[in-house]
């Protein structure tokens, strides 16, 4: 309230105090020679007698003409608050012992053992300028901006559900042009559960706030009036009721405070789609915490330059091999993660996979051939043959006897990308990312594919991570302007991690390929991180760098 309407509006009380109401409310004016403390109400002498004509009205407390400056006091401490147990009564009372305002019937009622009852007119003064003041309505203001926070997460968290269902419902449609019309039925079920999810997950964030802003809503209406209200007795009963209503609120609404509980939507393809018509499940993301666990040593004494380990696996055994392309070695170390022997190429070496207990394959890069290596006290080509394009990253499937490689690149005379299928002796059985003389690739990189769920997922330098179901049709693809993907792996819960040596992270991505943030950054002592690998026993994560050492975490759902 500014200084003028501070004085109009005492201009106004004084002009109050020196009038008769009764008279005013006639529309004569004259001036007031008495107040009554019990009418609230100033007389002249006229309306005076006609005041004590009434027995009831005689013993009214009564303030003549030279008390007129306490007129003024009990003008501006009338407390318009009044009980809502006793009608009519003003709230003016104060118990200390219970710390609760109350009108003086229901001090005589409840509080007639309490030691110290105050009346609020006497003890109100100075409240507007009080810390218990400034600290109701810090903490107000901290509590709404808290909900501000809330709410704005759940919007957050509804957008992305939405997109996550926006991606599964492309997913499912394309499915539905590839399998046979009796799947077309599961299809459409499929998506009414996705539906019927995401309408109650929306459902349930619209209550929540709904409910944030109905809090919002009584919060500000407590803010104005504690903010507007130039009667300190009346301040002191705002706060009181105030402070008692906020502390019900952030009792009652613990929950709402919190984010909310995160789950997304999952596409999963059945592999036994044709018997059991079942693609899509909702499930709980489930979001890994990475613990440092140890740092490897791979430089040996022999090595000219710094490690670049872009290939790392684990045998049946519990030995290890590390491929350090800047060497062009392939290196072996034993259950305790000691070096015990390196193997030298002829060039460049940029992919390796396990092939059996005791054998691996390597990819050498501008040679274009694929060798076997077999692993024991010492590492020795055992076969070879060649892929007549350049060759990265590969991987092979056991099961299936599927050595998937990715070649070439997008120059004229490498190009295009594609991924090259062998078996293990070297016979090409098909190819993928090349159909219709049209590539899905620009230069794959990598590639890693998973038992479990029959997909395939590629590294390529300038379309990121792509995913194909049964290793043919493409289901997804993930494109991040700050990570080049190189390195790649599955968690036992199928999530996928990828990294690239332009990037110090490691990004985290669902099953849908849609990214759930950095599970680890260059603070982590990730810095140009070349390739992964998981061990799905010991739930550890290795990482690759151009370095000294590997870096090994352990990662654990939170």
């Amino acid at each position: 309230m500014d200084v003028k309407s501070s004085e109009m509006e005492a201009m106004a009380i004084e002009e109050l105090q020196v009038t008769c109401q009764p008279c005013d409310q006639e529309g004569t004016s004259k001036k007031a020679k008495r107040y009554c403390v019990d009418c609230e109400s100033p007389y002249c002498d006229t309306c005076w007698k006609t005041h004590n004509r009434f027995p009831a009205m005689r013993t009214h407390v009564v303030l003549n003409e030279t008390e007129k400056e306490n007129w003024k006091a009990k003008v501006s401490d009338k407390i318009s608050v009044t009980c809502s147990e006793h009608v009519g009564k003003p709230v003016d009372m104060f118990c200390e012992d219970h710390d609760q305002v109350a009108c003086s019937a229901c001090i005589a009622i409840h509080h007639r053992s309490c030691v110290s009852v105050k009346y609020i007119p006497n003890i109100a003064r100075g409240t507007k300028t009080s810390s218990e003041y400034q600290t109701l309505i810090d903490s107000l203001k901290s509590y709404m901006e808290n909900l501000a926070k809330a709410r704005s997460s759940r919007e957050s968290y509804l957008r992305q559900r939405t997109n996550d269902y926006d991606c599964i419902e492309k997913q499912i449609d394309h499915y539905k042009e590839l399998l046979l019309a009796q799947i077309n039925i599961s299809m459409e079920s499929s998506k009414q559960r996705i539906h019927s999810h995401l309408s109650e997950t929306k459902n349930n964030i619209d209550h929540q706030i709904q409910q944030i802003d109905s809090i919002i809503n009584e919060l500000n209406n407590h803010l104005k009036k504690l903010n507007e209200t130039g009667n300190e007795s009346q301040l002191f009963v705002e706060i009181k009721e105030t402070q008692l209503r906020h502390k019900h609120i952030c009792n009652s609404s613990v929950d709402i405070i919190k984010p909310p509980r995160v789950s997304a939507f999952t596409f999963c393809l059945d592999t036994c789609l044709l018997s059991r018509l079942s693609v899509v499940k909702v499930e709980l993301s489930k979001v890994p915490k990475a613990t440092y666990v140890k740092k490897i040593h791979v430089k040996t004494e022999l090595d000219t330059s710094l490690p670049d380990v872009c290939g790392i696996v684990s045998l049946t055994n519990g030995n290890m091999c590390v491929l350090d392309n800047s060497n062009k070695k392939l290196k072996l170390l034993d259950k305790s993660l000691i070096m015990k022997h390196s193997l030298a190429f002829e060039d460049y070496v940029m992919g390796l996979t396990v092939i059996s207990y005791k054998t691996v394959a390597v990819s050498v890069c501008h040679l274009k051939i694929i060798s076997t290596v077999e692993v024991a006290s010492e590492l020795k080509v055992i076969k070879s043959f060649s892929t007549e394009q350049t060759c990265h990253g590969i991987c092979y499937n056991k099961e299936s006897d599927d050595l998937y490689v990715c070649c070439g690149d997008n120059t004229k005379k490498n190009g295009p990308g594609r991924v090259k299928v062998y078996d293990k002796t070297g016979r090409l059985k098909r190819q993928i990312g090349c159909e219709n003389n049209e590539s899905s690739f620009s230069t794959p990189v990598n590639v890693i594919f998973s038992n479990a769920t029959q997909i395939l997922y590629v590294c390529d330098k300038e379309k990121g991570v792509i995913a194909f179901a049964a290793g043919r049709h493409m289901l997804w693809s993930f494109k991040d302007p700050n990570t080049v993907p190189w390195g790649i792996c599955i968690t036992s819960d199928e999530l996928i991690l990828a990294c690239g040596p332009a990037s110090n992270h490691v990004v985290l991505l669902n099953r849908n390929g849609i990214s759930q943030g950095h599970i680890l950054q260059g603070r982590d002592g990730i810095k140009t991180p070349s390739s992964l690998f998981f061990d799905c026993q010991s739930s550890v994560l290795s990482i690759g760098l151009y370095g000294d050492h590997i870096f090994q975490f352990k990662l654990e759902i939170v």
